[in-house]
Order: C-alpha cells, then sequence, then structure tokens
C-alpha cells in the first residue's frame, strides 16, 4: 500500500479510537492488514533508489504531509493524536530502510513484511484509489 493510504489510515484509527495507547499499536498493525491486500507495487521503473524511485518518494512525502495537515484542519484539537496514528501507520516502511543494518534477531519481521506483499502489482493503483476514497469519506465522517 502507499504511504499516502497508511497514513490516511492512521488518521482514520486516530480519529475513530481517540486513545494514544490504543492508536500506536492499531496503527502499526494496519500497516500490515493494508500490505496483505492487493495493493500499487512492482512498477517495472520503480527499482529502490533509482532517479524515478526517488522522485516517487518525494511525491509521497508531500502527498502524506498534504494528507496529515488536511486531517489536522478538519479536527485540530486532535492534531497530537492524528500524527500518532499517521506516524504508527507508516514506521514499518521507515524501518524497512534498516533491514541491511538490523540485527539478526529481527529479520523476521522484515521477512513477514516481504512475504504479505503477494497482492502488490502495477496495476494496484485501482485498489488504491478505491482504498482512498474509503479512507476519506470515513475520515470527514469521523472529523
Amino acid at each position: 500500500m502507499t504511504g499516502f493510504n497508511h497514513t490516511l489510515a492512521g488518521t482514520v484509527i486516530a480519529l475513530a479510537i481517540q486513545q494514544p495507547l490504543l492508536i500506536a499499536p492499531l496503527a502499526f498493525a494496519s500497516h500490515f492488514v493494508m500490505d496483505s491486500l492487493p495493493h500499487f507495487g512492482r512498477y517495472p521503473g520503480l527499482i529502490p533508489y533509482n532517479a524515478l524511485f526517488k522522485r516517487y518518494l518525494i511525491g509521497e512525502a508531500i502527498l502524506c504531509t498534504a494528507m496529515l495537515s488536511f486531517a489536522i484542519s478538519l479536527s485540530p484539537s486532535s492534531w497530537f493524536i492524528l500524527a500518532l496514528g499517521a506516524a504508527f501507520a507508516t514506521l514499518p516502511d521507515f524501518l524497512w530502510t534498516l533491514r541491511n543494518k538490523a540485527p539478526q534477531w529481527t529479520q523476521w519481521f522484515f521477512k513477514f513484511h516481504t512475504v504479505i506483499q503477494w497482492g502488490e502489482r502495477p496495476y494496484g493503483w485501482i485498489y488504491e484509489l478505491i482504498f482512498t476514497a474509503f479512507l476519506i469519506s470515513s475520515l470527514i465522517r469521523l472529523a
């Protein structure tokens, strides 16, 4: 799943749960649930850390920041839990960048994160759009 949809899911979880101690683990777990569903990935030109991939990551960062800002604008008093939900929902992908430097005992985590990605497809953007529509409507309804 794209970082944008993970960010969105984290904000929806935050507004639905409203309990920081529950938001963090639920948002973190949501990442793996979402990654186990069909989604965008394995696009031929997106090879980790090539020029296109770097541009894609910059675009994702901008979209994630914009979405979090939008969520905060809908519910300004919930800014902390919204940021918490977004951070924990995207955290597994940030941890992924450490996989080659992480201790051996943590490798099960990275293997698990790889195995569940069975549904990555170049045409997975169609599924991503469906998730986006559902999550945005949920966010607006909860705000």
